[in-house]
C-alpha cells in the first residue's frame, strides 16, 4: 500500500510604509505595518512570530521611538539606543494573528543634522516557525519589506520682476536698453544644505 501527502510551507508577507512619505529634518514620521500568512494550504499555519524594524540611527533618534497602535496579540519593545522595534506574539501556542497593512504603527523623529535631499531605506522582517511551542522541530520561516522616505529637497519656488527702470513700461513689457530687477525665492528645508547654487540663464536677448 502506498499514499502521498503534501508539506504544507507557511508563506509570511509583509508591508511597510512612511507616512509621511518625505520629511524635513525634525521631523516626526509614522511607519506602518502589516504581516500575514499567505499558504493557500489551510494547514499551513505559522506561530511564534517576532517582527522587527530597526531604524537607522545615523538619520532617525531612537530615543524618540513611541508605540502608535500595537495589534492585538502582540507585544511591543522599543530599544532606544539600537533603534530597534519588535512585535512579538504573546500566545506562541497559536497561530500568529494577521495584521492589516497598517496595523502596526510606530513613530521616530528624523534627526535635526540630517543632510536635505536623498532618501533613507528602512526594512521590516518577520521570523516565526512552523510548529508552536513547546514543540521542537519545526522550520524557520521569514519575511521582509522594505521602504523609503525621501528627505526634502531644497527647490526654487518663483522668479518675478521686482523692478525696471523705465516709468513708461509695465511688468513683463520692457524697452530695450532697460535694466530689469528680479527676484527669485527658493526653499531650503529644515537640515543641513551643502553647496547652494543658484543659476539664471538669460537667453533671448537679455544680458547678465
Amino acid at each position: 500500500a502506498s499514499t502521498s501527502w503534501i508539506r504544507g510551507n507557511p508563506n509570511p508577507a509583509v508591508s511597510k510604509s512612511f507616512s509621511p512619505a518625505s520629511a524635513d529634518a525634525g521631523d516626526v514620521v509614522q511607519i506602518r505595518l502589516g504581516w500575514s500568512n499567505t499558504a493557500t494550504n489551510p494547514a499551513s499555519p505559522m506561530f511564534r512570530c517576532v517582527i522587527s524594524d530597526t531604524v537607522n540611527t545615523t538619520f532617525f533618534d531612537p530615543a524618540t521611538l513611541a508605540a502608535v497602535a500595537t495589534p492585538v496579540g502582540y507585544a511591543f519593545a522599543a530599544n532606544t539606543t539600537t533603534g530597534e522595534v519588535t512585535y512579538t506574539a504573546t500566545d506562541t501556542t497559536a497561530p500568529c494573528p494577521t495584521v492589516a497593512a497598517g496595523g502596526a504603527i510606530f513613530s521616530v523623529q528624523v534627526r535635526n543634522s540630517v543632510t536635505t535631499g536623498g532618501s533613507v531605506a528602512n526594512t521590516a522582517s518577520l521570523a516565526g516557525n512552523t510548529l508552536p511551542t513547546p514543540q521542537t522541530g519545526g522550520v524557520a520561516v521569514s519575511g521582509s519589506a522594505t521602504a523609503n522616505l525621501t528627505l526634502t529637497t531644497p527647490a526654487a519656488n518663483a522668479k518675478t520682476i521686482s523692478a525696471t527702470t523705465e516709468p513708461d513700461t509695465a511688468g513683463a513689457n520692457v524697452a530695450g536698453g532697460e535694466v530689469v530687477t528680479y527676484r527669485v525665492t527658493f526653499t531650503l528645508p529644515e537640515g543641513v544644505t551643502q553647496g547652494v547654487r543658484i543659476v539664471d540663464e538669460m537667453q533671448g536677448g537679455l544680458a547678465n
